[in-house]
């Protein structure tokens, strides 16, 4: 099995999981987001575990292809940034969680998190 598979199985179930949480409990998400229901402590945490996630793939995976390799080492990249982020400034990011109210980017969140996933998750058990 090559790195690329098994991350792949390792980020679809999770990322299926995330999109179909996001949709099922979308009052939950909603009212956490937009009723300063997340504290800085808790962003700085998941920054701290983002960031471990995206350099492990980097630091094993930093393959620049336009396929599924790339893709993946691009979600590793964006995983880095978004974690960094979160540390760096968690005030800042929660800032920006407020401002997008509303289901829309509950929604949102939960269907790109599906085709992610999705995507992932075919690639790695249906195609190898």
């Amino acid at each position: 099995m090559t790195t690329t598979v098994l991350i792949a199985k390792l980020l679809g179930p999770l990322a299926i999981l995330f999109g179909i949480s996001f949709l099922v409990n979308q009052k939950f998400y909603t009212d956490s987001l937009t009723k300063k229901g997340i504290s800085s402590s808790v962003a700085y945490i998941s920054g701290i575990f983002t960031l471990l996630f995206g350099l492990l793939i980097i630091a094993y995976h930093n393959i620049w292809e336009l396929n599924i390799n790339g893709f993946i080492t691009l979600l590793g990249w964006l995983l880095l940034i978004h974690g960094a982020i979160n540390i760096l400034n968690p005030k800042r990011k929660l800032k920006v969680i407020y401002e997008l109210k509303g289901r829309a980017a509950v929604v949102i969140t939960g269907l790109l998190a599906l085709i992610i996933g999705g995507y992932l998750s075919w690639f790695s058990y249906f195609t190898f």
